[in-house]
């Protein structure tokens, strides 16, 4: 479960936030996630899967299925290739499952905590801002997409964990996890406790883009990044605010972010005059730029 009211952040690029300023929201595939993570989406405990995971009436529909799509000439490898007693290999309907789930899952991926990070900003957005938000939210404004949604903790094992059938029996959310793989991670990624809100679409595009969420629905506070020099980060906040007027109370900058103090401004503002007074006595070919 998600707290209902918990800051859930997101840090991108300018250029995804002008995308949200529009009103529109992007989700990636788990097939395009894995080109940045080579373990998103990875198939967990393939024996356990193929036996547990799915009903018998849910295998012979998925088989059923996957066998109307296929040419004569898979068919018969597969059914050459099937085990004694079996007309069907049950990997082949668990692989075809996985690949069908990897391409048309879309996902958008969320960090759960009271403050913001700095190892987010620096995987993530370094030059760019972190939008706060919470699954109450979320939940109103995607209400009006007319779409199924998760929103769901991901769950974080260790690789070395072996897995049986007898353990997926007992604990039906380890069963559960089964079929949704794009849910679960490797322990090394636990620090990023993210929160994952994910749709269907059939269409197997690298993105899911959805229109009509306004911006104003679901952003709770625009806070610039703290890499980015604090007198560029306050033209920023012009622009956004003048991008979305109603958004102008709720965008900051980070308390992160290094402004100089009184003595400092003074310091540099002296050694700019002085520069002025010794730059008069100059050669006059050293003003060439």
């Amino acid at each position: 479960m998600v707290e209902p009211n918990n800051s859930l952040w997101r840090y991108v690029s300018i250029l995804v936030l002008f995308l949200y300023l529009q009103g529109r929201i992007r989700l990636s595939s788990i097939r395009e996630l894995r080109r940045l993570d080579p373990n998103e989406g990875v198939r967990q405990w393939d024996c356990v899967t193929q036996a547990d995971a799915f009903t018998g009436a849910e295998h012979a529909q998925l088989f059923e299925y996957i066998k109307s799509t296929m040419s004569q000439i898979d068919l018969k490898v597969l059914e050459a290739n099937a085990g004694p007693g079996s007309t069907w290999p049950q990997e082949a309907v668990f692989n075809r499952w996985h690949n069908i789930l990897i391409a048309t899952r879309y996902a958008l991926c969320f960090f759960e905590s009271t403050h913001e990070s700095i190892a987010m900003w620096n995987g993530y957005a370094p030059n760019g801002v972190a939008v706060r938000t919470s699954m109450n939210m979320l939940e109103t404004a995607l209400a009006g997409t007319h779409r199924q949604w998760r929103i769901s903790k991901m769950r974080y094992w260790d690789k070395r964990t072996e897995i049986t059938p007898d353990d997926t029996h007992h604990d039906p959310v380890l069963k559960e996890i089964l079929r949704h793989p794009h849910l679960l991670k490797a322990k090394e990624y636990e620090y990023e406790k993210e929160i994952r809100l994910c749709s269907v679409d059939p269409s197997e595009r690298s993105h899911l883009v959805i229109n009509g969420v306004p911006p104003e629905s679901w952003i709770q506070e625009i806070r610039i990044s703290p890499k980015i020099w604090h007198q560029d980060a306050e033209v920023l906040v012009g622009l956004i605010a003048d991008s979305r007027p109603p958004l102008k109370p709720f965008i900051n900058i980070s308390p992160l972010t290094p402004i100089p103090g009184i003595a400092d401004t003074f310091e540099e503002q002296l050694n700019a005059d002085l520069g002025k007074d010794e730059a008069a006595h100059w050669p006059r070919f050293l003003r060439s730029p």
